[in-house]
């Protein structure tokens, strides 16, 4: 068969369909066959100029100078290109459109400052009112008992110097034990009756306690060389005195006269084995002490030999010992 006659393909590019559409250009209508993907190619080609990738991209941006102006600039491939800063205007804002992170009380006056003025100004006047920022230099440095030169002060010092009140002007705590309460009442003595307040309990603890007491007492030594007297080396007394009046009569004499004479008197003499010193014979063997002359002052004592018949006691001086007892009321 003749090829001749068998003909040609005659298609064009507008009859051979892409395999899927595509948007070449990125304008947003997808080409479908090889003739419309063919013109958007040489559109694009004819626009860019060349196939570089990277040679149109931004080389820099920063603030310079074209020698005459500080301006903003942005640089390509194709050079520069410059904004003057003048231009831009400026961010006019002040202190009082700059709000905080969080509301702050500055100065602690119950109110809260809110934006960056209030707060400058708050600090500001605490600030001047304080003169310094210092933390440390008006506290008190001292706080105790002094005194100024004329009288006792409670002082109080810190970095301004000293501040005093007197002593005497803070007052006393005048108590007494019938104005201090005990906890809790406490029938004390046992009869029945709580005390409420100290001066009961105590007045109570005495009544019950109450002994008899001893108001003096001592041990009276004679001295035999010269005239006879006390001893008052060899002697020991508590809360009275002695003297003697004469042979075989002392008084005895209270350092702080009682209330009453109504006190318990004891009385003992020296075992003188027979032969009491101050006299000659060996027949005085029966000494005897008696008192007399009771007084709230004192009392006398008498100290005598009874063993010689029916004679009147014969007054010797002889040591001896007293005591003398004050009852509880």
């Amino acid at each position: 068969v003749p090829l001749a006659s068998l003909g040609t393909d005659d298609q064009d590019a507008t009859e051979v369909n892409l395999n899927g559409a595509i948007d070449i250009d990125g304008d947003g209508t997808a080409e479908t066959d090889v003739q419309e993907a063919l013109e958007e190619v040489a559109v694009e080609l004819a626009a860019d100029g060349d196939t570089d990738d990277t040679n149109e991209l931004n080389t820099g941006f920063a603030v310079a100078n074209n020698g005459t102006e500080d301006v903003l600039r942005v640089s390509d491939a194709g050079g520069d290109l410059d904004v003057p800063l003048a231009s831009l205007g400026t961010d006019d804002q002040d202190a009082t459109e700059v709000n905080l992170n969080g509301a702050i009380d500055i100065d602690g006056d119950g109110t809260v400052e809110t934006d960056v003025q209030e707060a400058l100004e708050e600090v500001a006047v605490e600030l001047a009112a304080d003169g310094d920022t210092d933390d440390t230099n008006e506290l008190n440095t001292g706080f105790a008992v002094a005194n100024n030169g004329t009288e006792d002060v409670l002082r109080v010092s810190d970095a301004g110097g000293d501040l005093d009140v007197p002593l005497a002007s803070l007052g006393t705590d005048d108590q007494d034990a019938t104005e201090v309460n005990l906890n809790a009442a406490v029938d004390v003595d046992g009869d029945g009756t709580d005390e409420t307040t100290v001066q009961q309990a105590i007045e109570d603890i005495a009544t019950a306690i109450a002994v008899p007491t001893i108001y003096a007492t001592g041990k009276v030594a004679i001295e035999y060389v010269g005239t006879p007297g006390v001893d008052a080396t060899n002697s020991n007394l508590y809360g009275a005195s002695v003297t003697r009046v004469d042979e075989g009569d002392y008084q005895i004499t209270f350092d702080t006269a009682l209330s009453d004479a109504g006190y318990i008197i004891q009385l003992v003499t020296l075992d003188c084995g027979g032969d009491c010193p101050g006299n000659t014979g060996q027949n005085y063997d029966d000494p005897g002490i008696s008192y007399y002359n009771q007084a709230t002052t004192g009392f006398s004592v008498n100290i005598g030999d009874s063993d010689n018949g029916t004679t009147q006691k014969d007054d010797i001086d002889l040591e001896f010992m007293f005591t003398v007892i004050v009852l509880p009321n």
